[in-house]
């Protein structure tokens, strides 16, 4: 089986390549299809999010469940009635969000996205949603196959099976750029398809390869197994009310208040942030698994999660705010001209993000399920008492205000939790204290990006000081043991495979 190391480079890895090529595909649709009809798109996104997170959240409970069974006598047969549970889970959660697309669809496009009286747009808009139902039914089976395979402790393959869809979209939307005048919200939508049904052929393919292939027809005494696993889903989903509940809510505020431009937005900012968080949660996820560890050597694994991560995702928090001045600047129009001062405002709440990630999925693979429910909904109601407040007072900024107090007391419960729960971590204090020093210059670099944005309206003037920035930034980070470390190993394997 993989090491820790390798599981985490690999999840990193494949995150890149998703954020990259993601980040690519955002930026080109945007500009195909313009930033307003984009932000319809994303509210379509948002609200199909809610019913995605609580599936998911079935298939990362059944990760934790596997590692309980590995241990047991007749441990395949367990697996296989566990793994039967989540492919019936998955064809039945299916079948009932296309039965609600099919029923409700146009009245929810007419009532929460688009309010206007255009003929052809409403009818682009419901081809779209069709397609946005393909979307999450494919996202469904592809967590399925995924769960499945890192059960079975091969983190690293579940990464790369997730490596091309987004490489397929980029290659399609580029040719569409280059060669086509205008493009639908429908057809951008179907682009997005197409990569996505490519992850979700690899990652059935290798699925089957993994074995326990009768999991897909049903077994016995499954039935008994499925509400458990959907109460616990549930209850995890409440670790999730954040982005769940009040991402739909943002989106649909910015729409009335604002127009479909700041949603694009703010859509564009949480891509970035939540991309560059899936850089570590992808890695992190092994920690699903290592409850166990973690409390035997004092919480070694999650100080060498911050030793090696924290820093490079300061910086890639940094890099990324440079590249969005630069795409703000000279690639979209100047509905979303305040794009960087939203990215930069967030920063500071999705790195608390990354700092508890690891903590956060010791919670869950010990499944103190009830307790970050509770949490969770006294912060997701606060969160969303914030947003109705700001966003009608100061715009699309008003949504990092609640975002920014809402993950820093999720982060405070979370810890003290695990204090409660495994136990304290004696050289945590130590380690932060010698990641100040490098934090602290990070933190220099983009704020001295963002004034230089705000201040230089000239070509010339911007491009030199935010080049000098990124170029300050990409020494940092290539200099930081992880990315070193990380570069050489996944180098040497591709070397070896094709040797």
């Amino acid at each position: 089986m993989p090491s820790l190391f390798s599981n985490a480079s690999w999840g990193a890895f494949s995150a890149g390549i998703r954020l990259i090529f993601g980040m690519a595909n955002l930026f080109l649709a945007i500009k195909i299809v313009g930033a307003a009809f984009y932000g319809y798109f994303a509210l379509m996104l948002a609200v199909s999010a809610i019913y995605l997170t609580f599936v998911n959240s079935i298939h990362t409970i059944v990760v934790t469940h596997a590692a309980d069974l590995k241990i047991q006598k007749d441990s395949n047969q367990h697996l296989l009635k566990l793994f039967s549970a989540v492919w019936l889970f998955t064809v039945f959660a299916s079948f009932f969000f296309m039965l609600l697309v099919i029923l409700f669809g146009s009245d929810f496009i007419e009532s929460f996205v688009y309010f206007g009286n255009d003929i052809e747009l409403i009818n682009d808009l419901n081809r779209a949603l069709l397609f946005v139902l393909i979307l999450l039914i494919s996202q469904m089976v592809n967590a399925a196959n995924i769960a499945v395979i890192e059960s079975l402790g091969r983190f690293d393959l579940a990464a790369r099976t997730q490596m091309f869809g987004p490489i397929l979209a980029f290659l399609i939307f580029l040719f569409v750029f280059f060669e086509a005048e205008q493009l639908t919200i429908s057809s951008m939508v179907l682009i997005f398809v197409s990569g996505l049904l490519l992850d979700t052929y690899f990652s059935t393919y290798f699925r089957i390869k993994m074995g326990f292939v009768s999991a897909y027809l049903p077994q016995k005494n499954i039935v008994k197994i499925l509400p458990n696993l959907m109460k616990e889903g549930l209850s995890l989903q409440g670790s999730r009310l954040v982005v769940v509940f009040v991402d739909p809510l943002n989106k649909y505020l910015l729409n009335i208040f604002v127009g479909s431009a700041s949603v694009t937005v703010y859509e564009v900012v949480m891509k970035v942030i939540t991309g560059i968080q899936g850089l570590f949660g992808g890695a992190f996820r092994t920690f699903l698994q290592l409850t166990n560890e973690m409390r035997l050597n004092s919480g070694q694994e999650y100080i060498k999660s911050l030793r090696f991560g924290l820093i490079p995702a300061s910086l890639m928090h940094a890099i990324a705010g440079v590249l969005i001045v630069f795409l703000t600047h000279f690639w979209l129009n100047e509905d979303t001209e305040n794009l960087p001062e939203l990215l930069f405002l967030m920063i500071p709440a999705s790195m608390v993000i990354i700092f508890i990630a690891p903590l956060y999925f010791a919670l869950i693979g010990m499944r103190d399920l009830a307790f970050i429910f509770r949490m969770n909904l006294t912060l997701a109601i606060f969160n969303i008492i914030g947003s109705i407040v700001f966003i009608p007072i100061i715009g699309v900024m008003g949504c990092a205000v609640g975002f920014t107090a809402a993950i820093i007391y999720n982060a405070v419960m979370e810890y003290l939790r695990y204090l409660k729960k495994v136990g304290t971590i004696p050289e945590l204090n130590q380690e932060m204290r010698a990641l100040i020093p490098r934090l602290l210059l990070t933190l220099f670099l983009s704020t001295l990006s963002l004034i230089s944005y705000i201040q230089f309206r000239d070509d010339l003037m911007l491009v030199i000081t935010q080049s000098i920035i990124l170029l300050f930034l990409l020494i940092l980070l290539f200099r930081e043991p992880l990315t070193t470390k990380m570069l050489k190993k996944i180098a040497s394997s591709l070397t070896t495979k094709l040797t």
